[in-house]
């Protein structure tokens, strides 16, 4: 069990702007769960929280907290969240995982929606082609490597593929929120259209909760 960050000194290539909002992307995983958010001086910052031989409930407790100490941390007003893939063929033991990354994702999200953070539901194709330009696996080691060399275009250097991941989907919920300026040289490779796709989930706060 062990939670690894690493800080990043670039300057950001795109400006926050003044709506006050703030992200944090999020890409879950049951044995490394990838997180990114810019700190108060706008440099990035990503790190993997990793459960090692964790099973069961004591690995969607371990996730939960660590993750709720970098929310803490970074107070996002919205996250980046990587939604299910839509594919459900495989093993049985895929088949199986399946469920795990359910059960995870209802214990962080129900978790985010609690301190009242609107959470961006990102599908990994959508994710995919907004970063890189074109759809595809991102699962598959090419598609992981498309990931991080698209990232270097926008001046963003994240060799750790979990965190490379998280970056884009920080990424994708600034661009969704148009709280970003894009950079002009970045203009010609996103394809911004395929954030429509994209469901939002109001936290507590924003939304009607009748408890």
């Amino acid at each position: 069990m062990r939670i690894t960050r690493t800080k990043r000194t670039q300057p950001p290539t795109t400006g926050v702007s003044s709506s006050g909002f703030r992200f944090l992307g999020i890409d879950p995983s049951l044995s490394s769960t990838g997180y990114a958010y810019r700190d108060l001086d706008g440099v990035l910052k990503t790190g993997r929280i990793v459960t090692d031989d964790l099973r069961g409930p004591w690995r969607l407790s371990y996730i939960r907290r660590r993750l709720e100490a970098i929310v803490s941390a970074c107070e996002p007003t919205h996250v980046g969240y990587e939604d299910y893939a839509m594919s459900f063929g495989g093993s049985k033991k895929h088949f199986g995982r399946v469920f795990h990354l359910g059960e995870l994702g209802g214990v962080l999200k129900t978790m985010l929606w609690e301190r009242g953070i609107d959470v961006i539901m990102i599908p990994p194709s959508v994710l995919k082609v907004a970063i890189v330009g074109r759809g595809g696996s991102k699962k598959s080691p090419v598609g992981k490597e498309q990931m991080t060399q698209a990232l270097c275009k926008y001046g963003y250097h994240v060799a750790q593929n979990d965190e490379a991941d998280a970056t884009g989907l920080m990424l994708c919920a600034e661009w969704k929120t148009d709280a970003t300026t894009i950079p002009k040289n970045a203009r010609q490779y996103l394809r911004l259209d395929s954030l429509r796709e994209c469901e939002t989930v109001a936290g507590k706060l924003q939304s009607i909760a009748k408890i």
